[in-house]
């Protein structure tokens, strides 16, 4: 990466960066996307010049030996990726030990933070993707089909376990009930059991503490005063871990399904009555990975994602970015640091340095010793000189320059 500077040709100076592997990436994935989330990691890290060792979800290991043998079969170089196996806690603090040059961690705020405090006793660089609790904002020109479609492809895609779906609706009260009818018909003719099946729209969640979570959610919700339009309990004629897909009405921020990650099949609904209410509400929040905006504007939705604290905005869709390799993706607040994807994620994996070359033909530069009021007139004048406007205060500049430094008598 060649720099440039109006000073460089003048003082012969060539300057440029170069950007290096750190060296061994520890890389800690979740179970929710158990392949796609630490493959793109993976690759990033492999191509930017690094060794890898990769920590799956104890909850996905066979995903994570699935993983390890596609690099060896592919004829990756044995020990450029290793597979570690077993329990967060015990594993985790054992990569820390380790002091890998780089750490990129997706999962909880809790372990995040941890590990952030454990990567800051060595100052290790670390990436963290965290939770989300993204907003979807529809305002009253929106195409509400197309909302109210998304909205519930958004919020029980994977059952809901995904770090991008759709956790809290904002819809203008004056298409309220028009979305809500088409949220709550569109929700019910949602088919749930076996994920393995082609004719499945939902399947079960990841084990009995998730479940126990998103039924707390709605037992908070109902409490304090929300309508369950559909959903709202297990589903006991699958054993397993099936909730059903639930669409929470009149939810409001002091709700816990409006304010923690679910990160289950739950869709709370709110009304607004302005733009700048639909803003204050997507900004209130300890989160801030992903939002959208559904109107038919794209001058006021760009305007309006502007103002979205986030890392991520889509008008008009959602979740669909993580798709794109040119997109970085990440978070702000206590979505994280960082970003991965893109070549923003690629240059995580790096470290970034300055080669400057200078071919001067003088015995020493003027800036060194010893010091004088002369040269200090002197550096003034080349100042004004080369940053000064018009063509007067810059000759002036010149002529102050070669005076100063006696070339000029």
């Amino acid at each position: 990466e060649k720099l440039n500077n109006p000073i460089f040709p003048i003082a012969r100076i060539e300057s440029g960066n170069v950007f290096e592997p750190v060296g061994v990436a520890g890389i800690i994935s979740p179970w929710n996307y158990p392949f796609a989330i630490p493959m793109t990691q993976i690759l990033a890290a492999l191509l930017a010049g690094n060794a890898v060792a990769l920590k799956p979800s104890n909850l996905t290991a066979w995903v994570g030996d699935a993983i390890g043998r596609l690099f060896r079969e592919s004829g990756l170089p044995d020990g450029l990726l290793q597979i570690l196996q077993g329990s967060g806690s015990a594993l985790g603090n054992a990569m820390m030990d380790a002091r890998p040059d780089k750490v990129v961690f997706t999962g909880s705020v809790p372990v995040g933070k941890q590990l952030m405090a454990r990567a800051a006793e060595n100052l290790i660089p670390i990436t963290l993707e965290l939770g989300g609790k993204d907003p979807f904002i529809v305002l009253p020109d929106a195409d509400i089909d197309r909302a109210a479609s998304a909205a519930v492809w958004g919020a029980f895609v994977n059952a809901g376990q995904t770090c991008a779906s759709v956790e809290r609706v904002y819809v203008h009260n004056s298409v309220a009930q028009r979305f809500i009818n088409k949220v709550v018909e569109k929700t019910k003719a949602l088919r749930v059991g076996n994920g393995l099946e082609h004719t499945t729209d939902m399947g079960p969640l990841i084990s009995e503490d998730r479940i126990t979570l998103v039924e707390k959610h709605v037992a908070d919700a109902r409490a304090k005063g929300a309508e369950i339009a559909t959903g709202g309990d297990r589903i006991l004629t699958f054993g397993g871990y099936f909730y059903q897909p639930t669409v929470i009405l009149n939810a409001n921020h002091s709700m816990e399904c409006m304010r923690e990650e679910t990160f289950g099949p739950t869709l709370p609904i709110m009304e607004f009555s302005g733009i700048d209410e639909a803003v204050e509400l997507a900004n209130d929040s300890d989160y801030g990975l992903t939002a959208s905006v559904w109107t038919k504007d794209a001058a006021r939705a760009k305007k309006i994602a502007r103002r979205i604290h986030t890392g991520v905005v889509t008008i008009n869709n959602c979740l669909i970015t993580y798709g794109f390799a040119q997109a970085p993706w990440g978070g702000v607040k206590d979505s994280g640091i960082g970003r991965t994807h893109s070549v923003h994620g690629l240059l995580e994996y790096t470290s970034i340095k300055n080669i400057t070359a200078h071919r001067s033909m003088l015995t020493h530069d003027i800036w060194w010793h010893p010091y004088s009021e002369a040269k200090y007139s002197g550096l003034k004048a080349a100042f004004n000189a080369l940053f000064c406007e018009g063509m007067s205060c810059k000759a002036g500049g010149v002529l102050s320059l070669l005076k100063n430094f006696k070339l000029l008598k």
